[in-house]
């Protein structure tokens, strides 16, 4: 594979090793593999946030939550200004329950970069808070209910808020990017 061909020729890569973590975790269930990878991942580069916001979703399923929220506050210590980094601190958030700090790391991954479309696809899809509200409503627009609401849109070829989209698969769990 490429990764194998990448870490013959540097066994050093972070990069390599974090997406050997998420396979070893997402595609062959090897959980031990997966997080002496995510170790190795940052052992060899610590400021890589991709490893440290996977290995702390990787934490959060298991059930640490002490661990994964360290790994996230090290993601957005590396990166303040990544709209993706908030956005995974928003999804370990919900992971471990915590709603209203997941409004917030949501709130601030549109406020550091307001064009990072999946923050408003995952909102939409209506995670509520722990009081039944639907967090960043005004994000969901008019009469948009719950679920994806710009999904018949992007089936069709249009756009959401200027932003082309084009489908990546079809069917009916669709993932889309801008």
């Amino acid at each position: 594979s490429a990764l194998e061909k990448a870490l013959t020729l540097n066994p050093n890569l972070a990069e390599a090793h974090a997406s050997l973590a998420m396979i070893a975790w997402r595609f062959e269930y090897n959980w031990i593999a997966s997080e002496q990878e995510f170790k190795q991942a940052l052992n060899l580069d610590p400021t890589y946030p991709p490893a440290h916001y996977w290995y702390a979703i990787f934490l959060a399923t298991r059930g640490q939550k002490q661990e994964a929220l360290q790994q996230m506050s090290q993601a957005v210590g590396v990166d303040p200004l990544s709209g993706v980094v908030h956005w995974h601190a928003a999804y370990v958030d919900i992971l471990l329950r915590q709603y209203d700090a997941a409004t917030v790391a949501a709130e601030k991954a549109l406020a550091v970069d307001p064009g990072y479309f999946p923050a408003y696809t995952e909102w939409s899809a209506g995670w509520p808070t722990p009081r039944g509200e639907f967090p960043l409503p005004s994000q969901r627009g008019e009469g948009q209910g719950e679920g994806w609401p710009w999904r018949d849109e992007a089936v069709v070829g249009q756009s959401f808020q200027g932003f082309p989209l084009s489908p990546l698969s079809r069917g009916g769990d669709a993932r889309w990017r801008a």
